[in-house]
Parts: structure tokens; C-alpha cells; sequence
């Protein structure tokens, strides 16, 4: 795999190119008859660091996962309860407006409103489209 296509991948695929390239630096200076000290030094300081991005990026993949999950169960008893409050407001909107009755005006208006707020809710929650 070519270098460059490992960082498409964002932060895991740098975290594997600076290991490889760490390592290639220690196998380099492996060769050297004597190793220069300062160079094995930097090169493990530099692993470490493409260790600690790479359990960074890890850690935070576990996070958006989380998130996503709650975010999916948020829905899902968005969509439950909206979904109820639908059909109760059709009962009670079947139940007044089959029985005219002049004093229930304010009541069949009231549950106009609220019927078309449900549906506003129910859209933004993404249960209707």
C-alpha cells in the first residue's frame, strides 16, 4: 500500500505511516556500525507520539459511536411518544368533531393546534417526510 493512500484514512492511517516510518529510521540506524544515541532516541519519542494519536483516535472513535447509538435511541422514543400524542389527539379529534356541539368550539380549536403542531414535531424528529 502506497503511503499517501494510507492517509485517506485520516488519523489511524497517519498513526500507521509514522510507525512504519519509525520504524524504517530504527532499521536504518540499525545498519549504522555504531547506532547514534540522540536518533534511537527521537525515533522512539516519535513512535510514542504516533502511539498516543493513534489510541486518541481510537478513544474518540468509541465516543461518536456512543453518541451515535444515543442519538439513534433518541430518536427512535422521539418518534415512539410523537407517534402516541398523534393518535391521541385523532381520537379526541374523531370523538369532538363527530359530535357538534357549539360550546366545544374552543376545545375543537385547541385540538387543531395541537394536531398541527404534532405533525410539525413528528417532521423535525424525522418520523414523517
Amino acid at each position: 500500500m502506497n503511503l499517501l493512500t494510507a492517509l485517506q484514512y485520516g488519523a489511524p492511517g497517519l498513526s500507521g505511516v509514522m510507525l512504519i516510518l519509525a520504524f524504517r529510521m530504527i532499521q536504518t540506524e540499525q545498519r549504522r556500525t555504531t547506532p547514534r544515541q540522540a536518533i534511537l532516541r527521537y525515533t522512539i519519542v516519535f513512535m510514542a507520539f504516533a502511539f498516543s494519536l493513534l489510541a486518541a483516535n481510537i478513544f474518540l472513535q468509541i465516543i461518536e459511536r456512543q453518541k451515535e447509538t444515543i442519538e439513534r435511541q433518541a430518536d427512535a422514543e422521539c418518534a415512539g411518544v410523537l407517534n402516541a400524542l398523534r393518535a391521541t389527539i385523532a381520537g379526541k379529534e374523531l370523538y369532538e368533531f363527530e359530535q357538534p356541539n357549539p360550546d366545544h368550539s374552543k376545545l375543537q380549536a385547541t385540538i387543531i393546534a395541537l394536531k398541527t403542531q404534532s405533525e410539525k414535531s413528528l417532521e423535525a424528529c424525522g418520523v414523517l417526510h
